[in-house]
């Protein structure tokens, strides 16, 4: 791959390497649209030194670069998206309304990071992915109250990143997302009021989620599984809480070039790759993430 734009990158191992139909992939250019949106600093220039599974080899690039894919049964197709917030407004879920049934809300603290480490910049083409001397870059972001105590670090080995600009948006995103425990809720329909789509955001209003007072309190989420009781006709939904809502982000944006959110484009906004100057300061004061 000879700087390639991710898309590309992608829809060739799709179709090459997991032979996939044509028309399952990049439907009218979708792939390519959401990459010039959102991610068109994100190239690759990569040789492939030894066989790889198509699973692995798409979840290791996947990783780097911030992005989801998965396939969405309604179009026949296979989605491809930024780890992002949505520029439109998210369907709202009222459970009380809607609902036949929900389930316990899970807090998977498991998931929770508050300090994310990207190695870039593969020194050799045929090193060890795995090992943190094949690379000539490394970048870190902490959570600035999280500077000491309980650290969880998530660590990247960025075989696919040649640039310091795509390491430090990567580490954002990530930390955007998992810096607070993320939430998991299970929710039951009826077959014909909600049909969503895989990664599909939404808005979740329901009794289980709380604000500090106890009161009820709107979630961003984002749909995990889908799955159908055909019988029933009732569909059984996961959702997972994202982290991503623009007006709680405290990052400034990734490139240098001192934007921030308030002077931020949308798709600026709806990536949410902003990071803080190294003293943690942030522009609605407080502290963010810190770069080390």
């Amino acid at each position: 791959f000879p700087d390639r734009p991710l898309w590309e990158v992608l829809e060739r191992i799709m179709l090459a390497g997991a032979q996939v139909p044509p028309e399952w992939v990049n439907a009218g250019g979708s792939w390519a649209t959401e990459w010039a949106t959102y991610q068109s600093s994100y190239r690759v220039t990569r040789w492939l030194s030894e066989p790889e599974g198509v699973n692995t080899l798409l979840g290791v690039i996947l990783e780097q670069f911030a992005s989801v894919m998965w396939w969405d049964p309604p179009s026949q197709q296979f989605r491809y998206q930024a780890i992002r917030f949505p520029e439109s407004t998210p369907e709202v879920i009222d459970a009380e309304a809607t609902a036949i049934a929900t389930g316990n809300t899970k807090i998977l603290d498991e998931l929770r990071v508050n300090q994310v480490v990207v190695l870039y910049g593969l020194k050799d083409q045929s090193a060890d992915r795995k090992k943190t001397a094949s690379y000539r870059g490394l970048r870190a972001l902490v959570q600035g109250e999280d500077l000491y105590g309980d650290l969880r670090v998530y660590t990247i080995y960025g075989d696919f990143i040649t640039s310091e600009i795509v390491a430090l948006d990567a580490a954002a995103r990530i930390l955007s997302r998992y810096r607070t425990p993320p939430k998991e809720v299970q929710i039951t329909v009826d077959g014909a009021a909600f049909r969503p789509s895989l990664a599909d955001p939404v808005i979740y209003r329901g009794r289980e989620i709380v604000d500090m007072t106890g009161l009820g309190a709107d979630e961003a989420m984002q749909v995990m599984s889908v799955r159908d009781d055909y019988k029933m006709g009732r569909r059984v939904i996961t959702l997972m809480s994202t982290n991503l809502e623009p007006e709680a982000s405290d990052f400034r944006v990734s490139d240098g070039s001192g934007v921030t959110y308030a002077t931020a484009t949308p798709a600026q906004r709806a990536t949410l790759g902003f990071l803080t100057d190294e003293a943690g300061n942030v522009p609605g004061g407080g502290r963010g993430a810190v770069l080390i």
